[in-house]
């Protein structure tokens, strides 16, 4: 047996190789954004870690914001904004094109009153 095929099969038996694989089961990993809605999953999962009232939600907006745009090629962020029923203003979370959370705010009221919760 070659050395690079008896070093995989020690990883798999080890159960090394298993656990490096599913180290990137993220939920970015389920991924294949093209679109700003295809972020969903990591809006809500980041609503959740906020503690964020699902059922005070008023509306989330998805855009997608273009930084650059050339012959090479095009950069764009995706953002998520999301609108409550008891406070003016939005929380937004931005993020690259690969739904990774660059960085999160609140506006107008909300930034008072906070992420409604429970």
């Amino acid at each position: 047996m070659k050395p690079f095929h008896s070093l995989l099969l020690a990883l798999i038996l080890s159960g090394i190789w298993g656990t490096t694989a599913m180290a990137g089961s993220s939920i970015y990993s389920t991924l294949a954004p093209y679109e700003p809605e295809d972020c969903k999953p990591v809006v809500e999962q980041n609503l959740k870690e906020q503690n964020a009232d699902f059922n005070k939600i008023y509306r989330i907006e998805y855009l997608t914001r273009y930084l650059n745009m050339s012959e090479d090629a095009e950069e764009y962020n995706y953002e998520a904004w999301v609108s409550f029923g008891t406070c003016t203003g939005n929380y937004a979370i931005i993020m690259d094109k690969g739904c990774m959370i660059r960085r999160t705010f609140l506006t107008g009221q909300c930034q008072q009153a906070g992420i409604p919760t429970p």
